[in-house]
Order: structure tokens, then C-alpha cells, then sequence
């Protein structure tokens, strides 16, 4: 009956226990959804107003890209028309010089000795270099109108005549402007070695300062559309971070959302399942929540590191591109000094030659002591300069060779860099992939081990009910045993109130008792003696109770089924054979539990 009792207080406890943990759970959840909720919709602002930002950004940089396009086409332009300039120059400089050569073989033929001696030899006028003259004028005339009618420039014709005759100004200012040098070189020539020297000088600084200007402007011209290409890139690698950003914010709001649905899943699972009381639910609630801040702490540490690796890689890209543009900037300066070495080296080999020509050519007329010292002197002096020009493009090829080699060295390790930085990014990759396994892996093995905590505490209740129904069927059985032969002793004094017997003769010893001391002697009864029995000597008392003694042997009776039932209220383990009693019959569960363990 105890244990019915205890059944039945344990089945309406139950339902009372599980309305409490739905109550509560459902508590908890709508006291943490809204502060949830408040939590990402932060979080989302602040990623929409930095994404505002990003555009806002990109947007700036268009319009600086437009910019610096037009100043590129403007540059470009700039470019084609000083080519252009300095193409005519030179086409200029050639035809003087052609002309210098032949006034200078037109003035030549005379034979006076008293030139080397300074003097001036204007040379004469004759209808030949007049007609030569008019054709090479005519000649430049077409050269001028043939670029200019290819061009397409000029559509109109009076536009064409116009520039025809600028051009023709030009060219006459040019002629007077190289008549006036040439009466200069020729005065030159006819002055002392002194002023020659000065004039070489200055005729050299001014070559050197033009060349200058011309490399200062390319290496602008260059520095600009090397800046234009940067910026470029920047805006395109701006244009793809904000992209990647937009991409990564998607996927972690996708992997926030899954995760608050898987985790919001398993607790409302484990809630349903997990029916043992208040605080098991709670517990539960309780590590759902720790479990969703720890999600979104990891993926805030995530976009942390994303961010700033990007701003890293940035930072490093920006110096390796200035790192790259310096080099570049020193090889073109390097190979244009070598350039300029060589055309030097040229120009020196031509004067060399031209100064062993001159003695032979010469030798004829003779030449005195002093020039010939002055020419070896001037010959020794162009030897020295070239060895020195030899020696200067050697070291400057050197350097070029050793740059080189600096920047494929330098190139090689932006190359391993980036290759590694790949690598790190994917063993992130990976570091990220494992990472969510193993979470998802320790989700599964706490569920699992509520699970298996679950089924071990009902196969514990399990046995301790089948325990008890062992022992409930054992009282029963006792209880039946001790009923039925109530209820046969209960039919026999029935049936001996009903019909008395008295027995005289027994067939045992101590059959019968007296009410007073026992004393055996042979004793008759009616006709018939019996010898050899014992007979109690007094009043008899037959085998049945009678009225009288009916109360007496009561108590016989009771210790009989007293003692029976304590032979059946003690337990025994099956293994070790240790006794308990029916009240400790927990304990004896408890103790088989260890012992079959």
C-alpha cells in the first residue's frame, strides 16, 4: 500500500513539475528576446552606417578618378604635341646642319693657308647656293604642309595657308637665329683657344640644362600616370573590399540567424525532452543563452580580424607598390644616364676620329709644332674623357645590373609574401571550418550526454519500480500464504466447534498436555486397558480447543506467524548474500547498483 501510495504521489507530481519548467522556460525566453533583439538591431546600424560611409568613400574616389583621368588626357595631349615640337627641332637641326656642311664645302675650296691663324673667310655668293637654298626651302615647305595636311588638324584651307606661313616665319627666324650662331662659331673659331673653351662650356651647359628639363618633364609625365594607374587600383581594390565586406556581412548575419534558430531548436528540444524539474530547465535555458554569446563574441572577434587583416594588407600592398615605383623610377633613371653615356661615348669616338683624320688630311700642307702638340694635347684630353665615360657606363651598368637583381629579389619576396599570406588565409579558412565543427561536435556530445544522463536515470528508476514490484509480489504472496492458512485454521476451528472429539489413545509421545505437572502412569479408561502409554495423570484436555481455551491458544498461533513473516520481511542480495530487512529495501537497490557495478 506504501508503495502504491508513493506511485501515485510521484505520476501527479509530474505533470505539476513539467507545467512549472514550460512556465519558466517560456519566462526566459521573453525576457531575453528583447534584449536580443536590441542587440543586433545595433549591430546592424552600425554596419549600415558603415557601409554608408564605404559608399560615400567610393564615391569621393569616382570623382577623383574622373579628375585624374582628364589630367592623364591632358597630359597625353601635352606629350603628343611636345613630341611633335620636338620632332620638327630636330628635323630643324638637321637640315642647319646640312646646311653648315655645305657652306662649309662651299667655302672650302679657297686655299688660304691663313685660316688655322684666326682669320675670317666669309664665303662667296653664287647662283648654285641660291638654287640649292630655294630647293631646300621648298623641300621644308613640304615637309611642313605634309604632317600638317595628314593630321587632319586642319580642315580649312585658309587655316592651312596661315600655319603655312607661321611656319615659314618660323623657319626664317630660324635660319637668322642659325646665321647669327653660325657667325658666332665662326667667330669663335677666328677668337683665341680661351673663348672656344668658354663657349663650349656654356654650348654644353645649356644642351645639359635643356636635357635636363626634357627628363624632368618625362619623369613627371611618367610619375603622373603612375599615380593615375595607383589610384586605379586603389579604387578597384576599394570597390572590391567594400564588396567583400558587403559579401562577409551577409554571410555572418545568415550564420547568426542559423545559429539562433539551431540553438533556439535544441533548447526548445532539451526543454521538451528534459522533464525532471524546474532547475533542470533553467540550467538548460541558462546554457542556450552563454552558448549564444559565446556565438556572437566568436563572430565578433572574426569581423574584428577580417577588418584589420584587410587594413594590414592594405597598408602593405600601399608600401610594396611605393617600394616598386622607386625602383622603377631609379632603373628609367639609370638607363637613361646610360643612354646619355653612350650617346656621349658616341660623340667622343666621332671627335676622336674626326682629330686623327684631321693631321693626315693635313699633313700636305703641314702643320706647325704648336698645333700638333695642341692636337695631341686636344687627343690625349678626348682619350682621357672617354676612358672616364667608359669607366662611368660600366659603374652605371653595374648598378643597373645590381638593381635589377635587388628588384627581382624584392619581387621574388612580395611573391612569397602574397603565396604565404594565401596560405595563411586558408589555414584561417580551415581554423574557422574546424572551429565550427568542433562547436557543433561539443553541442552534439552534450546532447548526448543529457541523452545518455537521461537514460541512465530512467533505467535506475526502471529497476528501483521493478525492485519494488519484486517485493510488493513477495509481501503479496506472503499475505496469500498467511491469508489461506488463516482461512483453513479458521475452517478447522470452525469445524472442531462444531464437532468435538476428544482422543484417549495417541500414538506419540507428549500428545497431549495437562494443565498441571506432568506425571506418566498407566492408566485405564473405561472397559478397555491400555498398557504401555503414557496417561497424563488429571484432567485431559482433548487435541481441538474448546470453549474455554479458546482465548489461550491464541498466542501460539500469532508467534507461528509472527516468526513467518519476519522470515519474509528479510532481503538478501543476490551476489553477495547480504541481508536487509524490509524497511531498508532502498538501500539493498542502492547496494545492488554498487555491487553489479
Amino acid at each position: 500500500m506504501a508503495s502504491a501510495d508513493f506511485a501515485s504521489n510521484s505520476t501527479s507530481s509530474t505533470p505539476a513539475t513539467s507545467t512549472n519548467s514550460t512556465q519558466n522556460a517560456n519566462s526566459a525566453m521573453s525576457s531575453v528576446g528583447p534584449e536580443r533583439d536590441d542587440f543586433y538591431r545595433q549591430k546592424f546600424e552600425a554596419v549600415s552606417q558603415m557601409v554608408v560611409s564605404l559608399s560615400e568613400e567610393n564615391k569621393s574616389l569616382k570623382i577623383r578618378l574622373n579628375g585624374v583621368q582628364t589630367l592623364q588626357t591632358l597630359l597625353s595631349e601635352a606629350r603628343e604635341e611636345l613630341a611633335g615640337k620636338h620632332q620638327v627641332i630636330r628635323d630643324l637641326e638637321t637640315r642647319v646642319a646640312d646646311l653648315q656642311a655645305k657652306i662649309a664645302k662651299l667655302g672650302g675650296n679657297s686655299e688660304d693657308k691663313s685660316i688655322l691663324q684666326g682669320a675670317i673667310v666669309v664665303p662667296g655668293v653664287s647662283k648654285e647656293l641660291v638654287d640649292n637654298l630655294i630647293r631646300e626651302n621648298a623641300k621644308l615647305k613640304q615637309m611642313l604642309r605634309g604632317p600638317r595636311e595628314n593630321s587632319g588638324l586642319v580642315e580649312d584651307k585658309t587655316d592651312t595657308e596661315k600655319q603655312l606661313q607661321m611656319c615659314q616665319e618660323q623657319y626664317h627666324r630660324d635660319m637668322a637665329a642659325k646665321d647669327h650662331e653660325i657667325k658666332k662659331v665662326q667667330e669663335i673659331l677666328a677668337s683665341s683657344d680661351n673663348d672656344k673653351d668658354v663657349e663650349i662650356a656654356r654650348l654644353q651647359k645649356a644642351l645639359k640644362d635643356a636635357r635636363n628639363v626634357d627628363h624632368t618633364r618625362d619623369v613627371l609625365c611618367q610619375s603622373l600616370t603612375e599615380e593615375t594607374q595607383t589610384l586605379k587600383a586603389r579604387l578597384a581594390a576599394t570597390a572590391q573590399m567594400c564588396n567583400d565586406l558587403a559579401h562577409k556581412l551577409d554571410s555572418k548575419e545568415r550564420m547568426l540567424s542559423q545559429a539562433q534558430n539551431s540553438i533556439q531548436m535544441s533548447v526548445a528540444g532539451q526543454l521538451g525532452k528534459v522533464s525532471l524539474g524546474e532547475g533542470s530547465s533553467t540550467d538548460a535555458q541558462n546554457r542556450a543563452i552563454l552558448q549564444l554569446e559565446q556565438e556572437v563574441n566568436k563572430l565578433n572577434t572574426q569581423l574584428r580580424e577580417v577588418v584589420d587583416m584587410n587594413t594590414r594588407w592594405q597598408a602593405y600592398n600601399d608600401q610594396r607598390e611605393n617600394y616598386v615605383i622607386t625602383l622603377q623610377g631609379k632603373v628609367t633613371e639609370h638607363s637613361q644616364l646610360a643612354d646619355k653615356l653612350q650617346r656621349d661615348n658616341r660623340q667622343l669616338q666621332a671627335r676622336i676620329e674626326e682629330l686623327q683624320n684631321m693631321p693626315q688630311s693635313a699633313s700636305g700642307g703641314g702643320l706647325s709644332e704648336e698645333q700638333q702638340r695642341y692636337y695631341d694635347n686636344l687627343l690625349l684630353t678626348a682619350k682621357k674623357n672617354l676612358e672616364e665615360q667608359r669607366e662611368e657606363t660600366e659603374e652605371v651598368q653595374n648598378k643597373l645590373v645590381r638593381m635589377t637583381e635587388r628588384y627581382e629579389m624584392e619581387k621574388e619576396k612580395t611573391e612569397q609574401m602574397e603565396r604565404r599570406m594565401e596560405a595563411m588565409e586558408a589555414e584561417h579558412a580551415q581554423c574557422k571550418q574546424s572551429q565550427n565543427q568542433e562547436e557543433i561536435v561539443d553541442m552534439l556530445k552534450q546532447q548526448l550526454q543529457a541523452y545518455k544522463e537521461d537514460f541512465e536515470e530512467e533505467r535506475r528508476d526502471r529497476e528501483r519500480m521493478q525492485a519494488r514490484q519484486e517485493t510488493v509480489e513477495q509481501d503479496l504472496a506472503t499475505a496469500k500464504a498467511t491469508v489461506r492458512q488463516l482461512e483453513a485454521q479458521l475452517h478447522r476451528e470452525k469445524n472442531q466447534k462444531q464437532f468435538p472429539v476428544y482422543h484417549v489413545q495417541y500414538d506419540q509421545q507428549n500428545a497431549l498436555r495437562a494443565r498441571s505437572a506432568n506425571r506418566h502412569t498407566p492408566y485405564a479408561v473405561g472397559n478397555r486397558f491400555n498398557y504401555g502409554f503414557d496417561v497424563v495423570d488429571g484432567e485431559v484436555v482433548a487435541d481441538g480447543p474448546t470453549e474455554n481455551d479458546e482465548g489461550k491458544a491464541e498466542p501460539p498461533r500469532e508467534e507461528r506467524r509472527r516468526s513467518r513473516r519476519r522470515e519474509t520481511d528479510i532481503l538478501q542480495c543476490p551476489k553477495c548474500k547480504r541481508e536487509y530487512t524490509k524497511d531498508r529495501h532502498n538501500e539493498l537497490l542502492e547496494h545492488i547498483d554498487l555491487c553489479y557495478d
